[in-house]
């Protein structure tokens, strides 16, 4: 697979290209060699969260990969592509001739038969090309992907528990605020009676008491900090099925694999579906 990445590698040695910054007087090599794992080592090896960290530590400032650096991993689109259209005449041609081709006996079945046989060894070929020029480029960006995932589920995590921390502490104000106005309320009632009992008891006409509205600490919706970032609470309405046979048919869809399971089984009544049995070509290469 050398010819996808610009150059040969080493037994048992994958090289990846890093475009290191300065770290004081010295540098990080450009390439970190990773020794392929013998059958003996599992997947189950773990790099170390500080080993990674020290390649991270320092921001690039060129991109990683550098078609023009014929030293470093490079991705040939082009050359990849001209291998792929190599095929481009047989699939062609194979076309005209399943177009024109008439079946009228035997001899003309089998004559399409060996059509479809050589359609389907040429979708193995090309097939087989690509996962071999693709190879080595992805099992590079799944390790990555697999790898940095690692890292960005704790992130989740992290993110998941302050969230839920700030939801919890604008319950608690919410509440506070409705106890203190539930309060204030119930004061102003007490008030207002023991003001028409005294007029009662003095035999004069209960004064006129204008509610005054109830002063509640401001709720600050947003909270924003000295470096910019801003938080506010969402409402939104969901749902959440706690009994599945109580949905009603309009919210539910039919689950097509337990339809073609069950007609597998030898199921041949389902109602609101068509059973009927298909005819289908099976040539073998």
């Amino acid at each position: 697979m050398a010819a996808w990445w610009g150059h040969a590698e080493a037994p048992g040695v994958r090289s990846v290209r890093l475009q290191e910054a300065a770290d004081d007087s010295a540098r990080l090599p450009h390439r970190v060699r990773i020794p392929a794992m013998d059958a003996s080592q599992s997947k189950e090896r773990r790099i170390k969260m500080s080993d990674f960290m020290d390649l991270v530590k320092k921001r690039p400032e060129k991109p990683i990969i550098d078609s023009g650096d014929k030293k470093h991993v490079t991705l040939n689109t082009e050359h990849a592509i001209e291998q792929i259209k190599k095929f481009q005449h047989q699939i062609a041609e194979l076309k005209v001739l399943a177009e024109r081709h008439v079946i009228k006996d035997t001899n003309s079945q089998k004559q399409a038969v060996e059509m479809i046989a050589q359609v389907k060894k040429l979708h193995n070929a090309i097939e087989a090309k690509r996962k071999e020029i693709v190879k080595d480029p992805w099992s590079f960006c799944k390790k990555v992907n697999s790898f940095t995932k690692s890292f960005l589920h704790p992130l989740k995590s992290t993110e998941h528990i302050l969230k839920g921390k700030i939801i919890d502490y604008k319950n608690k104000l919410d509440l506070e605020r409705y106890k203190a106005e539930q309060e204030a309320r119930k004061k102003q009632e007490e008030l207002k009676k023991k003001l028409e009992e005294e007029a009662r008891a003095a035999g004069a006409e209960p004064p006129d008491i204008i509610d005054v509205p109830v002063v509640i600490p401001k709720d600050n919706k947003i909270v924003k900090t000295d470096s910019g970032a801003s938080a506010h609470i969402r409402k939104e309405w969901v749902g959440e099925v706690i009994d599945e046979n109580k949905v009603p048919r309009e919210y539910c869809s039919p689950d097509k694999k337990k339809i073609d399971a069950a007609i597998k089984m030898g199921v041949r009544e389902i109602p609101g579906v068509k059973i009927y049995e298909k005819s289908n070509a099976v040539v073998r290469p």
